[in-house]
């Protein structure tokens, strides 16, 4: 199965998060391809494709980094893209608040994960919620006004929240997007 842990979102976030992306939708701009709203996470490490075993042994690895966890607060921030404005590929909106905590929470799902023989990650942590990915081939004139649009038309207005669970979750690639399965979640109680 492919797989990743992730910072699980409250609903009302996922609201306002697929309510732009519904604002990007209707742009109508070729290539551009919104993220489900259910789908939305704060990946915290990708595991890529794993076994059962894997599975089951990363899933006890989230229990245990929860239970030592407490929560902390979030908030959506500014609208980006990657790799960049000229070339972006990926739609997504940026993650604040107790960014110190989220480290932390971060460390220690890369430790545990490297226990499990997982290669830790090296490039440095930009936490962020992709909303939307531009086919390679969209023209300069679509790519330009999805950007555009994204920053445009973002708003982070009451979107505090508290980051309260993490979970291990299943992604099914299918040709409408990847579709999402939650196989171990625990709150963060620690």
């Amino acid at each position: 199965m492919r797989a990743f842990i992730a910072v699980e979102l409250p609903a009302e976030i996922k609201a306002i998060l697929a309510a732009h992306a519904r604002t990007l939708s209707a742009a109508n701009i070729r290539g551009l391809r919104a993220v489900r709203p259910e789908g939305v996470h704060l990946t915290l490490k990708f595991l890529g494709e794993i076994s059962t075993e894997q599975a089951h042994d990363a899933g006890e690895a989230v229990r245990r980094i929860a239970a030592s966890s407490a929560p902390f607060p979030l908030r959506l921030n500014a609208a980006g893209v990657f790799p960049s404005e000229a070339r972006a590929r990926v739609l997504w909106v940026g993650v604040g608040g107790d960014l110190a905590a989220l480290q932390t929470l971060r460390n220690g799902v890369e430790e545990a994960c490297q226990a499990l023989c997982f290669p830790r990650e090296t490039g440095a942590f930009t936490p962020h919620l992709t909303l939307a990915r531009l086919d390679e081939r969209v023209s300069p004139a679509y790519r330009g006004r999805a950007v555009s649009t994204h920053a445009s038309g973002w708003r982070p207005e009451g979107s505090l929240f508290a980051a309260t669970k993490i979970g291990l979750i299943r992604s099914h690639l299918q040709p409408g997007g990847a579709v999402y399965e939650t196989v171990a979640e625990a709150s963060l109680t620690g």
